[in-house]
């Protein structure tokens, strides 16, 4: 959905698919034929500007915005739909949540729609449906939310948990220690992880063997360096299982 693709978004996919097609860098997206679509009055990008923004981006993230930007501008063909298909049917359940989209749409939600949309929240959902949805992947809206959530998922493996906390390498090693993993670009000052948990790669490692950003895999073996101590020091060694990878094993 391009409403939540920001700029900087957009940089790292442009300079991500400069990785997969180094033939193609001096092209925007690597020279693909790109598209996107959606709707720019539905949810905006989170943490980023949208496409169109034309403020200057200050900090880290600026270039990289800058370059979206561009890879943006870059589109030169627009398609316009005239009818809205958000919900088909025509129950009064399925009329009323199709109203619902619309409103959310134009920004004039209603304690009605409000209503309705809490029909499905985790805790009013039944036992069974419960059940049926908690081993897929969920969309939190706070990074609080989602450590908790991954705490909960570890906790229920009965595996020994690890914490790997980053090692800072800057002149400013106090400053860094502080830094926020948006400052960071995603990286997080301390993770846990345990053995069967469940990851997801975030850069292109390997894209002609399959592991590229968002692949999901399952952590088989932590292993440690003798003599090492694993509340302090790192993992020597993460074995991870990726459904998707095609290279030699």
């Amino acid at each position: 959905m391009k409403s939540m693709i920001g700029r900087t978004q957009m940089g790292r996919s442009d300079r991500g698919l400069w990785q997969i097609y180094p033939a193609m860098a001096h092209e925007t997206l690597g020279g693909l034929a790109t598209i996107i679509f959606g709707d720019f009055l539905q949810l905006p990008p989170v943490g980023d500007s949208a496409l169109f923004s034309t403020k200057e981006s200050p900090g880290p993230h600026g270039q990289l915005a800058t370059e979206g930007r561009e890879a943006y501008e870059s589109f030169n063909k627009s398609i316009i739909l005239t009818e809205f298909f958000h919900q088909q049917g025509d129950s009064p359940a399925q009329i009323a949540f199709r109203d619902a989209l619309m409103h959310l749409r134009n920004y004039n939600t209603t304690a009605e729609d409000y209503a309705m949309y809490s029909t499905q929240f985790w805790h009013n959902l039944s036992l069974a449906e419960q059940d049926e949805f908690e081993g897929v992947l969920h969309l939190l809206p706070t990074g609080e939310a989602a450590d908790i959530v991954n705490k909960k998922k570890l906790a229920v493996l009965n595996m020994p948990v690890v914490c790997c906390k980053a090692q800072h390498h800057r002149v400013n090693i106090a400053k860094s220690r502080k830094a926020s993993a948006e400052d960071a670009e995603g990286l997080e000052p301390e993770i846990y992880l345990a053995e069967e948990a469940h990851i997801m790669i975030t850069h292109n490692l390997w894209p002609s063997k399959g592991l590229v950003n968002r692949t999901q895999g399952v952590v088989k073996k932590i292993w440690y360096l003798q003599g090492t101590n694993p509340k302090k020091d790192l993992p020597a060694v993460m074995f991870v299982q990726c459904p998707e990878y095609t290279g030699m094993y």
